[in-house]
């Protein structure tokens, strides 16, 4: 699941979508131009963490529906789930989007996905990243040395080197009445948006923007409209080091913000119904993981339920056809599920009758459902059968995950998440939170939904 919401202009043919970035530090394009993937925020003021939304109330039946033969709990699915987290985990810790490293895992699910008999393939699908092989920013001359930095999505692109200049809050009246041409603007966070900082900063001939942060360590930021030079974020500490520094001396620095093309890719698992012709069921989760986290919960957990659930229906005959999707390069702006609804569904989205999606499924005391009403309905009645502890509620704010995808093209969907969100895209995101309870409901839950919606 990826953070703060931005809007993203899709470059595939199908469809343009609201998404966001995650706090990965890549910013990606299709062959035909430029996603917005790194979604950062846009003032002066610290976005703060989304929290999640409780749930007051629980939807009542309609009159007139009717109620499906009962169905059972089966246990030790959660060990099932817990196994698969732990092994993506352990085996294939660094998942980055469009890496070896999401090579690796994308394998070891179609592996699982074949021994359970499905029809499984691993779509590849370009794209291109910031380049991190080099330090963004580097002071230069005799102290030469790098600077942590961070880019802010939609930055500008290119090499460049000049003496640093202090432009304050980036304001007009804060420039020079002689302009900055050939300089690199420090400016310090705060007032103003960073699109009106970085555009005065262009305006008045820099040739690169680096914003530090008005409180202790660094932010991430997104500007409003694609760059016209690269604008870089730095820490309050190291802003004010810098600043110390330009006191004694000149400080000339370079910043360098490159693009490199790379390839991801989907996996794709199909048990065919009995039934040609009639609308199937999609249940997806995104496997990649943000580069700062193991992604324990974000998202080895979805893709372990994922696994189990597919294993938990593979012998049933069902009539029509459930597709399995691990999504790649969901944490750099759902690029996975967006190449998926434009090759696999194009123009026929009539073949998707709905889409059920798994991320951050494994911590928590709950587990809540989001997204199209009716199915939300009957997971709730199902989890009442269950006897699965399960709540009505809605996307938390500020975070966005692959289903939107297939809701903007309008396929109904749902997400289920779990109500513990507080580790997502950092270091602390580790198996020792992932609960195997609520992952064995979460596989009986969506097991018996499939099996419910599966009946034309």
């Amino acid at each position: 699941m990826i953070k703060f919401k931005v809007l993203v202009v899709a470059l595939l043919s199908v469809v343009t979508l609201a998404a966001c970035g995650g706090d990965t530090d890549a910013t990606a394009t299709t062959e035909a131009g430029v996603l917005t993937p790194q979604a950062r925020d846009t003032t002066g003021t610290p976005t703060p963490t989304p929290t999640m939304p409780i749930p007051t109330s629980t939807p009542i039946p309609a009159p007139g529906v009717e109620v499906p033969t009962p169905v059972s709990y089966i246990p030790g699915l959660g060990e099932v789930a817990h196994g698969y987290a732990v092994t993506i985990v352990s085996e294939f810790p660094d998942r980055d989007s469009a890496t070896s490293g999401e090579l690796a895992v994308a394998e070891f699910i179609a592996g699982e996905m074949e021994r359970f008999g499905y029809e499984t393939e691993i779509p590849s699908f370009g794209l291109r990243l910031i380049d991190e092989s080099e330090p963004w920013l580097r002071i230069t001359g005799e102290e030469e040395r790098e600077i942590e930095s961070l880019f802010l999505f939609r930055t500008g692109f290119g090499d460049v080197e000049g003496r640093l200049v202090h432009v304050g809050l980036g304001r007009p009246e804060d420039f020079p009445d002689e302009g900055i041409a050939g300089a690199v603007a420090l400016i310090e966070r705060g007032d103003i948006d960073f699109q009106v900082k970085a555009t005065n900063a262009y305006e008045e001939g820099a040739v690169a923007a680096v914003i530090y942060n008005s409180e202790p360590e660094n932010f991430a930021g997104t500007l409003q409209e694609p760059g016209d030079i690269p604008v870089l974020s730095i820490s309050q500490e190291d802003g004010q080091s810098l600043l110390t520094m330009m006191e004694a001396r000149e400080v000339t620095v370079r910043v360098r913000v490159h693009t490199e093309e790379r390839e991801s890719r989907n996996v794709v698992a199909t048990k065919r119904g009995s039934i040609a012709g009639i609308p199937g069921i999609v249940v997806g989760a995104h496997y990649d993981a943000d580069t700062l986290s193991v992604g324990a919960n974000d998202n080895a957990s979805g893709t372990a339920v994922l696994l189990a659930v597919a294993q938990a229906l593979m012998d049933d005959d069902l009539p029509v056809d459930v597709t399995f999707v691990a999504f790649g390069s969901e944490e750099i702006g759902l690029l996975g599920s967006q190449r998926y609804v434009s090759d696999a569904v194009g123009e026929d989205i009539a073949s998707v009758k709905l889409m059920i999606n798994l991320d951050v499924v494994g911590s928590g005391e709950r587990t809540i459902v989001a997204g199209d009403p009716v199915i939300q309905l009957e997971t709730l009645r199902l989890a009442t059968e269950l006897g699965v502890t399960l709540s009505p509620g809605r996307e938390p704010e500020g975070l966005i995950s692959d289903h939107a995808v297939f809701q903007t093209v309008g396929i109904p969907a749902v997400i289920f998440f779990g109500d513990d969100l507080s580790r997502i895209n950092t270091s602390e995101d580790t198996l020792e939170f992932i609960n195997a309870e609520l992952m064995g409901d979460m596989v009986n839950v969506v097991a018996s939904l499939v099996r419910s919606l599966a009946i034309p």
